[in-house]
């Protein structure tokens, strides 16, 4: 059993330290970052609860958590609403952890370098945060450990609620929202090996003023080329002066980040520079603080600033923390990663839902792709052969999602599809149908236009033939319509309209039965079993003897 914990990361939301005076389109960044702060050693999930027995369920759960394996992620829902969401307090986090990573680990094996949770509800924190649990890298400026002992895993991610992203960018646009959840994605995940520096002796003079916010991230006056590891791009105006020049789009690592990754050798990285004894008079960051080294990239609007430039080299880093090992070449580039989202049962996925952050995932895996200039990459598929959704075409139930467990052809000869059981159109994706398959006595859900066709009203009036009074039954008049001619005395049934029964139509000679009108399954119209007294009200007298001529039968 392992006896390890898991370190996390948690940290508080950013919006409440946005002054008004702030930039308005500032606020919407309401989360940041807090991989490296003291909080995130407060909360440790257990991992002998999370490779344990599933937890004891609530006392009146409604039922077992929902775990579906995804084609690129897994997809967990606390059904019985075990979960206090939003999170309250650091126990509230950990609890939701030990959850969502118990269901995983029993439905997939220990074989993930690193695990990315989001979640499908706004959590009531404001972080993104990158767990460290193993590092077997010399060179990086991090110490060597290992807490997870025989797992692989080396690092968990917490993505928070995966729209926050268009939630809180929306307004800018796609390209903004894109290019900033990726670089937010890259820096969750470049914490694996970002600059740092652990000396166990008193901090390098040299290296030190590299260092920016919680010694986990490059200083604001570092020119990096916006990486997403932070820090700035700066552009030297060759007169003391620098201004920044940093892409809020921007989601690739510069080559410092590549070296410390493993991913080009020392030859290729670039030289770079920092402004040194920055003259910032009186300017402010983006959240309205005083810059320094600290602050977050000046992803908005320029600043301009005068210093020193100080330039480094990798040597600078190699004769420091010593040779990267292994070395580029010999270091990994592809990494066997998971997804998860966490659900609650107020917040569950749709399948479209589940179709769209499934794109998303594609999207994550492919920036961090670019992002590493195409040298390193996730193996993050976990079913090659997914089950179809809703409307897929099929050829056996068991290609269906059991969220869509019926393989059956539509009404108007379409190709079978995954698809299920419905009683009205709402039961199925916006703008389907309800209606007969072809060959189901029940309703299913078919795309627009493949259920069948309901007939056409009679070119002329319908008749129900003469009412005898006296008498339990109709005269010989005919008793359904008659396309178009009228040759009895007396129109009593103004209501059928068609040759099947019209809904609320309790004269219709097609509505059968004795008792309500209820909805019919094969039909989509009616079954008139009786009339009531507020519809009797509103009948002819021909029609009102009618009726209660078949309530009597």
């Amino acid at each position: 059993m392992r006896t390890h914990t898991l370190t996390l990361t948690l940290g508080l939301s950013i919006a409440a330290s946005v002054p008004a005076s702030a930039d308005p389109a500032l606020t919407a960044l309401r989360a940041r970052d807090q991989s490296g702060t003291a909080i995130v050693r407060e909360t440790q999930p257990h991992w002998d609860r999370v490779f344990g027995p599933p937890p004891a369920r609530r006392a009146g759960a409604v039922g077992a958590p929902t775990v579906e394996v995804r084609r690129n992620f897994v997809y967990i829902e606390d059904t019985d609403g075990t979960l206090r969401i939003p999170y309250q307090t650091n126990q509230d986090v950990q609890d939701s952890f030990d959850f969502a990573l118990n269901q995983f680990y029993q439905a997939l094996p220990d074989e993930f370098v690193f695990v990315y949770l989001f979640t499908s509800f706004e959590t009531g924190i404001g972080a993104f945060f990158y767990s460290p649990q193993a590092n077997t890298d010399s060179g990086i400026g991090q110490p060597r450990f290992d807490n997870t002992g025989p797992s692989p895993l080396e690092g968990f991610v917490f993505m928070n609620d995966w729209q926050s992203f268009n939630k809180d960018f929306g307004m800018f646009g796609q390209a903004v929202v894109d290019g900033f959840s990726r670089s937010v994605f890259n820096q969750e995940a470049g914490h694996r090996w970002g600059f740092q520096l652990d000396f166990p002796q008193a901090p390098d003079a040299r290296l030190q003023p590299l260092l920016g916010r919680d010694d986990a991230h490059w200083s604001y006056f570092a020119h990096t080329g916006g990486s997403p590891m932070e820090g700035n791009a700066w552009r030297d105006n060759m007169n003391g002066t620098f201004t920044t020049i940093t892409d809020v789009r921007n989601y690739q690592y510069c080559d410092v980040d590549l070296y410390l990754m493993g991913l080009i050798p020392v030859d290729q990285v670039r030289p770079w520079f920092l402004v040194g004894n920055p003259q910032v008079n009186g300017l402010r960051d983006i959240f309205q603080q005083p810059l320094s080294a600290a602050s977050p990239p000046q992803i908005f609007q320029p600043a301009t600033i005068r210093g020193t430039r100080v330039d480094y080299t990798v040597d600078d880093l190699a004769t420091r923390l010593g040779e990267r090992f292994p070395h580029a070449g010999a270091a990994p580039t592809r990494f066997r990663v998971a997804f998860l989202i966490l659900a609650s049962r107020a917040t569950a996925l749709t399948a479209s839902q589940k179709t769209e952050f499934e794109g998303m995932v594609d999207g994550y895996a492919e920036g961090f792709h670019t992002g590493t200039r195409q040298l390193a990459s996730f193996d993050y598929v976990l079913d090659a052969n997914p089950k179809l959704p809703i409307g897929a075409e099929c050829t056996a139930v068991e290609q269906c999602d059991p969220s869509a467990p019926i393989c059956e052809g539509t009404a108007a000869g379409g190709a079978p599809i995954c698809t299920k059981v419905c009683n009205t159109p709402a039961n199925c994706p916006a703008g389907w149908c309800c209606g007969l398959g072809a060959t189901m006595n029940d309703n299913v859900c078919q795309p627009a236009g493949q259920c069948t066709v309901q007939p056409q009203p009679d070119a002329g009036p319908p008749d129900t033939g003469f009412v005898d009074t006296g008498a339990t039954e109709s005269d010989g008049g005919s008793l359904g319509p008659d396309g178009g001619a009228s040759a009895d005395a007396q129109e009593a049934c103004v209501c059928d309209r068609t040759t099947v029964c019209d809904q609320n139509c309790a004269c219709d000679p097609e509505c059968q039965d004795a008792g309500r009108i209820t909805p019919s399954p094969r039909t989509g119209g009616c079954s008139c079993e009786g009339t009531s007294p507020s519809e009797l009200a509103g009948l002819s007298a021909a029609a009102l003897a009618l009726a209660l001529i078949r309530r009597r039968r």
